[in-house]
């Protein structure tokens, strides 16, 4: 059993093809994909829905040249652990200097990785 196992997983990136990838990355480490959403109205909408069931996300940084930063806002507000996925680089994310970050392009592995680290130590 994957550690990301019955995870619900909000998926936030505006590129279709990367979207369906990574999509079927994280549902074959068995984890439910909330989403994707391809811009920061249809996400917040998205988190609205299904605030206390998200235990992860990923966000891409740049929707179609908006910034994901009000989704990354309201998942703090909501406590929910997420990465940031960017082909910018660390230089566009000054305003979360302590939030993950996956470069474009990044590795099956890799996202399966950073995604484990940043699940929360389970209580008890």
């Amino acid at each position: 059993m994957s550690a990301l196992s019955e995870k619900r997983i909000l998926l936030v990136e505006d590129q279709f093809l990367l979207a369906l990838s990574f999509q079927d990355i994280l549902e074959d480490c068995g984890a439910t994909v909330v989403g994707p959403f391809q811009s920061v109205s249809t996400a917040l909408e998205g988190i609205s829905s299904v605030s206390e069931q998200l235990d992860l996300a990923l966000l891409d940084v740049d929707l179609s040249g908006k910034s994901s930063f009000p989704v990354a806002q309201r998942l703090t507000e909501l406590d929910i652990p997420f990465l940031f996925a960017t082909g910018f680089g660390r230089r566009a994310l000054a305003e979360y200097p302590s939030i993950p970050i996956l470069e474009k392009p990044f590795t099956d592995d890799e996202l399966f990785d950073a995604l484990v680290a940043i699940l929360p130590e389970p209580v008890g």
